[in-house]
């Protein structure tokens, strides 16, 4: 009944970071990442960012979790890191 009220008034649900692989192979088939200004859902081929107040799709990235390959000379995990900062309004380099 609480979840009705709260879908009837709009407001964000809650969700928990996690990883889905796959049970045979390992491979990561799904991971949803939050922070304090998005969630993110990461499959093997894009990156779907939505904001966490409206749930709004803001955005989507071609880069995957698990791709190394280098992007115009940063490394993907570089990238992603940069990616973090930004979304919780640090600047790249700080903790």
């Amino acid at each position: 009944m609480l979840a009705r009220i709260l879908q009837w008034l709009r407001l964000p649900g809650l969700v928990r970071p996690l990883e889905y692989r796959d049970p045979e192979t390992g491979a990561l088939l799904l991971k949803v990442k939050t922070s304090p200004r998005y969630t993110v859902i990461v499959t093997p081929q894009r990156e779907f960012f939505f904001e966490r107040e409206s749930g709004k799709l803001d955005g989507i990235g071609m880069m995957s979790v698990d791709d190394p390959l280098p992007m115009n000379g940063l490394l993907a995990d570089r990238i992603r890191e940069l990616r973090l900062a930004h979304a919780q309004g640090e600047q790249p380099g700080q903790s």
